[in-house]
C-alpha cells in the first residue's frame, strides 16, 4: 500500500542524533520537535491519525510541522557532511631587511637612512609626480627622502663594529649620516646650563628623537638602552668643568676618549676620517672636496670654552668648535644585540 504522506517525508530520519534534535529544538523553540526518537515517532502516528480520522485541519498542521522538520532535519546533516572550510592562511608578514642586523666581517647593516642623491633623469621625473607623505616617497618597494627639492634614496646603515660582547655590539657609523649644531650659541649658563652640556644639547636631543624614528622606522627591536659615561675623564680632561652628568639613550655621540681608544681601532687620525653623504652634504654638512671627508661631533665639551664642544675635523684631529655650527657631521653610535 502506499504509504502516508507524512511517513513518507520523514522516512529514514527516524535514527535522529542528538546534535540534530538539540539544534532543531534551537530552531523552533516554540515546538518540540525531534526531542528524542519516541516523541518524533508519535508525532508521525498522530499526523496518520488524523489523516485516515479526516481530521484534514489537524493532519495538516502536522503535516507542515513536519516538512519543516524535515528540511532542518537535512540541512543539520548537509552541515555534518560538508566539508569544513580551511581557515584562510595570513601570508606572513615581510620582515624588512633592514630591520633586521645583519653582519658582514666587522660592519653590521641595521636600518635604514636617506643617503645617496638620486641623479637618474627617468626616476626623478616618476618621484616628481609621486604623493609624498611627511618627506617620504614610497617607489617601486624602497623609499626616498625630500628635502629642498632634491631626492635621496633610503639606504642600509652601515655600522663600525668597535666592540663585542656576546650578543651585544657597540657600533658607530662608518660615515657622516647627517649634520646637525650641537647646541645654540650663548655665553655662561641657560637655565643652569652650558652651551655645550651634552645632557641638555639640541643634537642628543634630535638624536633620541628624529634620527632614531627615521633611522629605525621600520624595527627597532634590536636596540639597546646605553648608560652613557658623561665624566670629565671621557672628554680628554679630568679638569673639565663643563662636563655633565651621565645619561641614559638609544643613539648616542662617541666622546672625545672613545675616539683615541685603540681597541675601538682609532689608532691614527687616518682611522678617524669619515666622508659624508650626500644627504649629509644637502643638509649643511662641509664636504672637503678631495677626500670628500668631513668635521663631526664628538659628545663631549671642549674644556677651555663653555660654547665649544670637541670634534673631529677632516683630516682626523680631535680639537674644539663653536657648538652652533651647523656644518659638522653627526656620526652617530649605539648599541644592539643580535638576537630578538
Amino acid at each position: 500500500p502506499e504509504k502516508p504522506r507524512i511517513e513518507y517525508l520523514l522516512e529514514d530520519y527516524g535514527d535522529v542524533p542528538y546534535m540534530v534534535r538539540k539544534t532543531l529544538k534551537k530552531a523552533f523553540p516554540s515546538q518540540e520537535f525531534c526531542v528524542d526518537e519516541e516523541d518524533l515517532m508519535d508525532r508521525i502516528q498522530a499526523a496518520v491519525e488524523a489523516k485516515e480520522s479526516k481530521k484534514d485541519d489537524e493532519a495538516e498542521r502536522l503535516r507542515k510541522e513536519l516538512e519543516e522538520a524535515k528540511r532542518a532535519l537535512e540541512s543539520v546533516k548537509q552541515s555534518q557532511t560538508r566539508e569544513e572550510p580551511k581557515p584562510r592562511q595570513e601570508s606572513p608578514e615581510t620582515t624588512p631587511p633592514s630591520a633586521v642586523p645583519k653582519v658582514e666581517g666587522g660592519f653590521v647593516y641595521y636600518g635604514e637612512y636617506p643617503q645617496s642623491q638620486v641623479k637618474d633623469a627617468s626616476l626623478l621625473d616618476r618621484l616628481k609626480s609621486a604623493t609624498s607623505k611627511d618627506g617620504i616617497i614610497s617607489l617601486d618597494g624602497k623609499r626616498y627622502a625630500v628635502y629642498e627639492g632634491e631626492y635621496f634614496l633610503f639606504e642600509p646603515i652601515k655600522w663600525k663594529v668597535l666592540k663585542r660582547s656576546g650578543d651585544e655590539l657597540f657600533l658607530v657609523s662608518d660615515s657622516l649620516l647627517d649634520a646637525h649644531r650641537y647646541n645654540e650659541h650663548y655665553e655662561g649658563t641657560k637655565g643652569g646650563h652650558y652651551a655645550n652640556d651634552y645632557a641638555k644639547s639640541e643634537i642628543r636631543a634630535w638624536l633620541n628623537n628624529d634620527f632614531y624614528k627615521t633611522a629605525f622606522a621600520l624595527g627597532d627591536d634590536r636596540v639597546l638602552v646605553t648608560k652613557v659615561d658623561n665624566s670629565a675623564g671621557t672628554t680628554g680632561s679630568l679638569s673639565n668643568q663643563y662636563a655633565c652628568e651621565d645619561t641614559s639613550d638609544k643613539v648616542f655621540l662617541l666622546s672625545y676618549q672613545d675616539y683615541e681608544n685603540a681597541d675601538y681601532g682609532f689608532t691614527d687620525n687616518a682611522s678617524r676620517c669619515c666622508a659624508l653623504t650626500d644627504y649629509a652634504v644637502a643638509r649643511g654638512g662641509w664636504r672637503e672636496p678631495e677626500s670628500g671627508n668631513g668635521a663631526y661631533w664628538t659628545r663631549s665639551p671642549d674644556s677651555y670654552f663653555s660654547y665649544f664642544a670637541s670634534h673631529v675635523i677632516d683630516v682626523g684631529v680631535l680639537n674644539g668648535w663653536y657648538a652652533q655650527s651647523p656644518s659638522s657631521g653627526v656620526r652617530p653610535s649605539l648599541r644592539i644585540k643580535l638576537a630578538e
